[in-house]
């Protein structure tokens, strides 16, 4: 039986703004979080990580976690964690 703790898992974070983005990444180091973070800045860009299409079609894994910015332009998060919800 082994002793050591499984990898850590990816957290997607979805998110147009900057700023947000930012606080949430020093909000993670802070708190030493050792999961590797991805970003996508749109809901289409999002599914497509998702989906393992376009520029992400050689990504392997799926996020453990996903954090949705609700609020952004073109596709909203409601939008997108709808499609995600019917995938």
């Amino acid at each position: 039986m082994s002793n050591s703790l499984p990898d850590p898992q990816t957290i997607l974070i979805a998110d147009d703004n900057e700023q947000d983005y930012m606080a949430t990444s020093r909000a993670f180091k802070k708190f030493n979080l050792l999961n590797q973070t991805v970003r996508c800045k749109s809901g289409q860009e999002e599914l497509a990580y998702l989906r393992h299409e376009g520029a992400f079609k050689d990504v392997k894994s799926t996020p453990g976690i996903i954090l949705l910015d609700l609020n952004m332009p073109e596709m909203s998060g409601h939008e997108t964690l709808h499609l995600i919800k019917n995938d």
